[in-house]
């Protein structure tokens, strides 16, 4: 009998929204090997086919499951597949994924002020986007989610760490802190979008692809 990993999340409550923290079991995931992935293809940032922010240019995207290398799905499937359990419990399997990609940022680099909104349509709620933190200490330079409502402000910072999760409505601006350390910050980011509007984008896809043929 295998057992079973012990992953620390909770759910933070803040006004005017909440947040999933915490750090996933490590101790079976190949998190050196996802490391060595990301500095071995850093030549591909900047490569999405689609640009949501001026920030991709920073992003190292992993492809998909049928378009991946085989190193990529060594160093990544077990990470994605845990990830991939995780949001399905807190969304109850309402989401799908849309999309991953790495970061690497060296000393004195850090991620512009952005949000994880949709190619079409409003914004939903119900979509999350994530942080995992492959490779991060106090030293990489914190999350900060700026958040001023009524006068008040909400704002939220978290501190990184290797293994660490953070899940949050992808709608939500945010930037991270200068790196300060000498070693790089490696992170793992993604999307879940709601089947529905996965299943839209499918659609709009197809008929584009129907009226260049």
């Amino acid at each position: 009998m295998t057992d079973k990993p012990t992953h620390e999340i909770h759910y933070e409550p803040l006004t005017p929204t909440g947040f999933f923290m915490g750090r996933l079991d490590i101790s079976k995931l190949p998190i050196d090997k996802a490391c060595a992935w990301v500095e071995n293809n850093r030549s591909r940032e900047g490569s999405h086919r689609i640009r949501y922010s001026p920030t991709q240019r920073e992003d190292i995207p992993l492809g998909d499951e049928k378009g991946g290398s085989k190193s990529m799905h060594d160093a990544f499937d077990d990470i994605i597949d845990t990830i991939d359990e995780l949001i399905e419990e807190i969304t109850k399997k309402s989401t799908e994924a849309e999309g991953f990609w790495a970061q690497y940022q060296e000393k004195g680099q850090c991620t512009a002020y952005h949000a994880h909104g949709r190619e079409l349509g409003n914004n939903s709620l119900k979509d999350l986007s994530f942080v995992f933190y492959l490779q991060a200490s106090e030293e990489h330079g914190e999350l900060e989610f700026p958040m001023q409502m009524n006068g008040m402000d909400y704002s939220k910072t978290f501190v990184p760490n290797t293994g660490g999760i953070i899940i949050f409505p992808s709608y939500m601006p945010h930037y991270t802190h200068k790196n300060n350390a000498d070693t790089p910050r490696i992170v793992l980011s993604g999307n879940y979008r709601e089947k529905e509007y996965m299943e839209f984008i499918r659609r709009e896809n197809e008929n584009r692809n129907l009226q260049q043929d």
